[in-house]
């Protein structure tokens, strides 16, 4: 080829590939105003970087609903209990969840909880993971073990908050799913499942050096475990444990069962719902209680009481017992409230959509921004005071959706609840604690909890017994 034409070509593909990457994404009429940032990744980082200021500039700038492009694809915002509830509910047919592609692969690579099985699964969840399951005395009773003995380690010792309630939350729903015991296999499977969270907030990038390829790397082997245990159970019929592997394992419909692949990506989807949501939230109450003293006498209070009617100080708690805990159940609102551990549900349009005038074209992303709900203060004045008294009353509907709302609300918001008073109740009751080096800033993603976890010093309450 002529140097010169080569040249030419050349110089014609990098203009062509500069046009295409220049060019801003076509808006439909009707979609809201915004900006779309710099070409390929939008505004991601500065999403990344400071999400609520984020949000909150472009509300400030464009309303309620706003236009961006981030994670890879053009996104509408919407920030309004009234576009809650319709994206969410009214119409959670019209649309299926639009998490960030390096969510979507490394979570469960079959996308069996987008598809039609969706409702199936969550009925076959459902006697694990609902209300029934989680209030029998034997998982109460399980738990609050588990509460018990992470408690222990920590007395006269500085204590990272965040890791152990990792610890915590990871036990409790690794047993739930497989029947797998606190010990040296669920610190493993724990392990790798923190370079699956890495792997989250990442690009697509699959080299050997990324968190998106570790990410990977740590899914196959979590998925190597679960493998075993199929196999074990499919050989022994005495390791079945009625669990929901077992029950995932078991269920069919028309005679079809689920494979081996879409199982594991049930499971992964559990461990990711019942896990880092719930540490991130015990993570949060421990430093406002420490912020709080009146708050937190009051509450020692409310767990002393309940203490003095057990018989032994190995007597388990009951869901007797965190029935009577309602000052505990309004601190646990108002950290999901103010903390806004999900702070975004994403959905995408199956069809070009309208909301009030709101166009929404079909393939774009919508975020249903919680916590700009949360944290509106026409709606909760002085948004940001921690303050559990605001749910002595009732709030308004579609105005407190902490895991949100409609048939994919998310299956562990029940279990965050149950596992946070056992919990809270064994520390508040023994122990007091002090935070050390101060309040860090916040950490954002995958969930938000402080930064650098929270260190605290520990020690045991004057007149408690450590059981």
């Amino acid at each position: 080829m002529d140097p010169l034409l080569g040249t030419a070509l050349l110089g014609a593909g990098l203009l062509a590939l500069a046009a295409l990457l220049l060019r801003k994404p076509s808006t439909p009429t009707g979609v809201p105003t915004g900006a779309f940032g710099w070409p390929l990744v939008g505004e991601t980082f500065q999403l990344l970087a400071q999400p609520r200021v984020f949000v909150d500039d472009r509300v400030s700038r464009y309303g309620a609903f706003f236009a961006t492009h981030v994670f890879g694809s053009p996104t509408i915002y919407a920030t309004t209990p009234d576009a809650a509830k319709y994206f969410l509910a009214d119409a959670q047919r019209l649309m299926k969840p639009g998490y960030p592609p390096s969510v979507e692969a490394i979570q469960d690579p079959t996308r069996v909880m987008d598809g039609a099985l969706h409702s199936r699964i969550r009925k076959t969840l459902q006697p694990s993971l609902g209300p029934d399951a989680l209030h029998r005395p034997q998982f109460v009773a399980f738990t609050d073990s588990v509460a018990r003995e992470t408690l222990r380690s920590w007395e006269g010792r500085l204590v990272n908050t965040h890791d152990e309630m990792r610890k915590y939350t990871f036990s409790v729903i690794l047993h739930i799913l497989c029947s797998v015991e606190p010990g040296p296999e669920s610190d493993e499977m724990r392990g790798h499942f923190y370079d699956v969270e890495s792997g989250f907030v990442s690009m697509p990038i699959r080299l050997p050096f990324t968190n998106y390829s570790r990410g990977l790397q740590a899914r196959d082997r979590i998925f190597e475990a679960m493998d075993k245990m199929m196999a074990q159970r499919r050989t022994n019929h005495n390791s079945r444990a009625n669990d929901v592997l077992d029950a995932l394992m078991e269920s069919e419909v028309d005679g079809v069962r689920l494979t081996d692949a879409q199982i594991k990506g049930v499971l992964m989807f559990c461990l990711i719902a019942g896990h880092e949501t719930s540490s991130s939230l015990l993570t949060w109450i421990v430093m406002h209680l420490a912020n709080n003293p009146d708050l937190w006498t009051a509450l020692q209070k409310e767990h002393d009481s309940i203490r003095q009617t057990k018989l032994s100080a190995d007597e388990a708690l009951t869901w007797s017992d965190m029935k009577q805990m309602q000052l505990t159940n309004r601190v646990i609102q108002e950290a999901l409230r103010i903390s806004s551990l999900v702070a975004y549900v994403p959905r995408i349009p199956l069809d070009d959509m309208s909301y009030k005038g709101v166009v929404l074209p079909k393939d774009w992303h919508v975020h249903v921004d919680l916590a700009s709900i949360h944290l509106n203060p026409d709606i909760y004045p002085e948004p940001h005071k921690f303050d559990p008294s605001r749910f002595e009353a009732t709030p308004k509907p579609n105005t407190f959706i902490p895991f949100g709302t409609g048939h994919r609300i998310c299956p562990g918001n029940e279990l965050a609840k149950v596992e946070s008073l056992i919990f809270l109740h064994q520390l508040v009751s023994t122990y007091s604690w002090e935070i050390i080096s101060g309040f860090k800033g916040i950490e954002h993603w995958p969930i938000p909890r402080p930064k650098g976890g929270l260190n605290i010093s520990v020690k045991c309450r004057r007149g408690a017994y450590v059981n």
